[in-house]
């Protein structure tokens, strides 16, 4: 699942290297969850940055908004005292929504 900062920004900025936000990639394993950068030109994973045991996961997530084009939800990465927005394109809603149910942190859509 493909996610990043502001939603507005789209693919070209990301590709053009004009984007000053992160962007991550989150994938979920059997064990754990891990969150890679997304690579400057080429929108691929890059490097793991987190790496978070998937029974603690849960913890990080909060805010979860479902919406028609972009939804999101904050996410705790590890040593920010501050949750980090996360915002989902369209195109990765079904996984967004698959990531949570398996966490166990699908909450009532807004």
């Amino acid at each position: 699942m493909a996610i990043g900062g502001n939603p507005w920004w789209g693919w070209d900025a990301l590709l053009s290297g004009g984007v000053t936000h992160d962007s991550h990639y989150i994938t979920l394993t059997e064990e754990t969850v891990l969150v890679h950068e997304i690579s400057p030109g080429t929108a691929l994973p890059g490097e793991l940055r987190y790496e978070i045991a998937k029974s603690q996961a849960q913890e990080h997530v909060t805010e979860v908004r479902r919406r028609t084009f972009w939804s999101s939800f904050r996410f705790r990465l590890p040593g920010d005292e501050k949750a980090t927005r996360m915002n989902v394109r369209r195109v990765w809603r079904t996984d967004l929504d698959q990531f949570l149910a398996l966490l166990g942190a699908g909450q009532t859509p807004r």
